[in-house]
């Protein structure tokens, strides 16, 4: 007997379905449902930003990443034209034909005689790119490409535009910034690491010194604890560490002195953003000697426009797809050699300098066995210097928001100071008593401040690839030590405090 149905509700009778089954040769197959495109990478819509997907994000970056140097330097040509070429020529006549006969250009008239000349031409035979209207101004000159790609990011999430903080920027940071360091080693010069290394180990030691004196002086010249609260002075350890070593000694040094106070943390993470963005820009426009800017690489101009190369082997040789993707190749199996050699040797923070040593010795295998006279890679250090680009557009971007030190405003004044001693004892001893290159003090003092990351990204910008291979292995020691520095720091201002 079957049940009574309950009134006020119909009655439903469900049929079952039989199952279809696919005929042979023609199997259905079953794909997971796309996440939406704001989850994409792991991460849900930042609030209050007008772009705030992951998609609209990184095409946000890669515009400003890529708007700096065009900004304020044409880039030169990848691949300069055979001599004797035209600039838009194509090279030689019809495979079947007899090959043209070339004019030679006209020499420069007498002197004295007709216009004046047109500018110099280069060594192969096309002359210079105009330079644009930011150049030629009195400002135009004391820019660089990541000065001006860190304030239109930085203009931008301030306005709102972008978020301070969003996926696709711990992507760079974790992912981008390895490839691109790789990609530039394979043109460097390994032999140049020795020659560099060791004055830029000197001048990272010194920098260190000039962090912790910078906490010394400070502490108690902002009130301390007095200011800052019963945790303040492990916001400053933990920031020290940061400072000798990069970002990543701030989470392990404040988790080892068991900070507790989340609205303390993340008023200095502000802080940090906004004095590191600060700082990078200073150390982008600092003027060099031209001397020494031409001993490490770099033209006689400020900005050396790292796009250029690496200055390796082949430098004559044109930019194929070929080379590229070998490039992409070797760089990728760098950043996998320097992950899997890390972890058996049980050093994760190794694996950045593991990396970077796995591709210059790639890229000097293949300058002595790859194809076209050395230039296996060619096309690799424009490649790595055009992603680095991206660093600084995430790193203008984070600094865009200070709401979080609406609370602490004293914690960015000690932060400021402390940075500000740092830069003053390692260029004012390491240049006026040691005698060291500017170069070197400033990569150095990048991989105290800001890591390997920053400190190989501002040796690309600046036109020293030879000092890329001593920022990456100088920013790496100071993932080691960093912490052990922070945490030492402790009983040198809780007494003053």
């Amino acid at each position: 007997m079957n049940a009574p149905l309950e009134l006020g509700r119909a009655a439903r009778v469900v049929v079952p379905r039989r199952p279809t089954r696919a005929p042979e040769g023609r199997r259905r197959r079953q794909f997971p449902p796309l996440p939406p495109p704001e989850t994409a990478c792991g991460r849900g819509r930042p609030p209050g930003a007008l772009v705030a997907d992951d998609l609209g994000v990184w095409c946000m970056l890669t515009a400003t990443a890529a708007a700096g140097p065009l900004l304020v330097r044409p880039p030169p040509p990848l691949s300069p034209p055979p001599p004797g070429d035209p600039p838009g020529g194509g090279g030689g006549g019809d495979a079947a034909g007899p090959p043209r006969q070339r004019r030679r250009s006209p020499g420069p008239p007498p002197a004295g005689v007709g216009a004046p000349s047109p500018p110099a031409a280069t060594a192969s035979g096309a002359r210079p790119p105009p330079r644009p209207q930011a150049e030629r101004t009195a400002a135009g000159k004391l820019l660089s490409g990541p000065v001006v790609t860190m304030a239109l990011t930085l203009a931008l999430s301030a306005a709102g535009v972008v978020p301070v903080e969003a996926a696709p920027y711990d992507v760079v940071w974790r992912w981008l910034v390895p490839l691109s360091t790789s990609l530039y080693l394979l043109e460097s010069d390994l032999s140049s690491l020795w020659g560099a290394g060791r004055p830029a180990l000197g001048a990272f030691l010194l920098g260190a010194a000039g962090t912790v004196a910078g906490l010394a002086v400070a502490w108690p010249a902002f009130g301390g604890a007095a200011r800052l609260g019963a945790e303040g002075w492990k916001v400053a350890c933990a920031l020290t560490a940061s400072y000798v070593g990069g970002s990543v000694n701030f989470a392990a040094t404040a988790d080892a002195l068991g900070l507790a106070s989340r609205p303390l943390a993340a008023a200095a993470f502000a802080a940090d953003n906004v004095v590191m963005a600060a700082y990078l820009a200073a150390a982008a426009v600092l003027p060099v000697p031209a001397g020494e800017q031409a001993a490490f690489g770099g033209g006689a101009g400020g900005d050396g426009g790292g796009a250029g190369g690496g200055g390796g082997a082949g430098a004559g040789a044109a930019v194929t797809e070929g080379s590229v993707l070998r490039a992409v190749a070797a760089a990728a199996l760098s950043c996998a050699a320097g992950r899997a050699l890390a972890g058996a040797l049980g050093l994760p923070v190794a694996a950045g300098a593991l990396a970077a040593l796995s591709a210059a010795a790639l890229g000097a295998a293949g300058a002595r066995v790859g194809p076209g006279d050395g230039a296996a890679f060619r096309g690799a250090a424009a490649l790595g210097a055009a992603a680095m680009q991206v660093l600084f557009a995430v790193i203008g971007a984070s600094a865009g928001s200070l709401a979080a030190l609406a609370a602490t405003p004293w914690l960015l004044a000690l932060v400021a100071a402390q940075v500000a001693v740092h830069a003053a004892v390692t260029v004012g001893v390491g240049a006026g008593l040691l005698r060291m290159p500017l170069p070197v003090l400033i990569v150095a003092s990048n991989a105290n401040i800001g890591g390997p990351a920053t400190a190989v990204a501002t040796a690309a910008a600046r036109g020293w690839p030879r000092l890329v291979p001593a920022a990456s292995l100088t920013g790496s020691l100071g993932y080691a030590i960093g912490t052990a520095v922070g945490l030492s720091a402790g009983p040198l201002i809780t007494g003053a405090g």
